[in-house]
């Protein structure tokens, strides 16, 4: 994948902090640098860290966004007590309104994890841009590099055609892992991960989900869907009963 740094930086004139995405733009790089910028420029929305510039310096394509303050979720949930569902809602409400707003603009992320979702009090905002492609229609599909498996969709994972779908799935997964703290699909290693995936057998077995609800367990079911026709669509994530 490409290879990008990001460091803290400030406007001089202003005062403000921001941080600098530093892309590598040689010739192997530049048309996924060229990618993730042309995605990102457009985007406006709450729940969405804000591309404000981009620019080339020497080697690099260097995109500067808001600098954000919180954590991501995994610190976040880690920082409690104890998690309860209303904390993990509060997340997955987050993340679902950013991809009502992406998908609209036939937008597939393709990258939705912990790590990329920061969490400041009550604001949970998207972030990383480095996987997303843009449809050429809203039913629209595309061939796409595969990410971190364990959040993956089993489409992306065989290489057949990805559409929001895959984001949805991805959805699930971390909604499973905020409630349990455990990966529905675990392997000793990647390619035990993927064979997990592609079967899509999800369980609820153990002490982590006694207490959760049956319209919790519902919602991620209606997302594990290895059919990706099958999975939620984001309208219809918004309006489930357990959000």
């Amino acid at each position: 994948g490409k290879f990008a740094v990001v460091k803290g930086c400030q406007d001089v004139t202003t005062q403000k902090d921001f941080v600098a995405k530093l892309i590598r733009y040689d010739e192997e790089d530049r048309e996924d640098a060229v990618q993730e910028f042309s995605v990102h420029r457009g985007i406006d929305c709450n729940q969405v860290v804000r591309l404000h510039n981009a620019f080339l310096l020497r080697s690099y394509l260097v995109l500067i966004m808001d600098r954000l303050d919180g954590e991501d979720v995994l610190k976040f949930m880690s920082s409690k007590t104890k998690v309860t569902e209303e904390d993990a809602a509060l997340v997955i409400r987050g993340i679902l309104n950013a991809l009502c707003y992406l998908h609209e603009l036939n937008i597939v992320h393709l990258d939705i994890r912990p790590a990329n979702i920061m969490v400041q009090g009550s604001d949970v905002k998207l972030i990383d841009f480095g996987n997303a492609r843009k449809l050429k229609s809203r039913h629209g599909e595309v061939g796409v590099v595969v990410g971190n498996p364990s959040f993956t969709a089993p489409e992306v994972l065989s290489f057949e055609p990805v559409n929001m779908a895959a984001d949805m799935w991805s959805v699930g997964i971390v909604t499973y892992a905020l409630l349990s703290g455990q990966l529905p699909f675990p392997g000793d290693n990647d390619d035990a991960v993927e064979e997990a995936v592609k079967q899509a057998r999800c369980t609820f077995v153990g002490r982590a989900f006694r207490s959760l609800t049956d319209h919790s367990k519902g919602f991620i079911e209606k997302l594990l869907y290895k059919i990706p026709s099958k999975r939620l669509e984001v309208a219809g994530a918004l309006t489930h009963e357990w959000l």
